[in-house]
């Protein structure tokens, strides 16, 4: 009797947390956390484009655009963290994935490529 008592409270309490989370919870992706990645991402997006431009390959590394197409000052984001320590950055054949991740709510991770041309996020809580 007890562990059946015990066993509907804690799955009262786990539904009652999860209600609250789909109530105020931003989805991955969503969010100011989110969209300071992206907004410390578009420089580098851009300096990406271009060093394909003019290399007709993508880099091995984001250091690799110090300074000529990515300039020192946006190389860093606005909390001070160099971009290559923000972003994780993987060079596949001919194309990137460039992502980040971040926490609250939960832990995500969005992900960039040129192919599609826009941020995949998925997360968990």
């Amino acid at each position: 009797m007890r562990r059946r008592t015990f066993a509907a409270i804690l799955t009262s309490m786990i539904l009652s947390a999860g209600a609250v989370c789909l109530t105020s919870c931003t989805a991955p992706g969503a969010g100011a956390k989110a969209e300071a990645g992206y907004a410390n991402a578009r420089p580098v997006i851009a300096a990406l484009e271009k060093y394909h431009e003019t290399h007709k390959e993508y880099p091995a590394t984001l250091n690799d655009l110090v300074p000529l197409e990515l300039a020192d000052s946006a190389a860093k984001t606005p909390d001070g963290k160099p971009v290559s320590e923000f972003f994780e950055y993987k060079k596949s054949g001919p194309s990137y994935q460039l992502q980040f991740r971040y926490s609250g709510p939960g832990m995500n991770r969005c992900v960039y490529t040129p192919e599609a041309a826009k941020w995949e996020c998925a997360g968990h809580y």
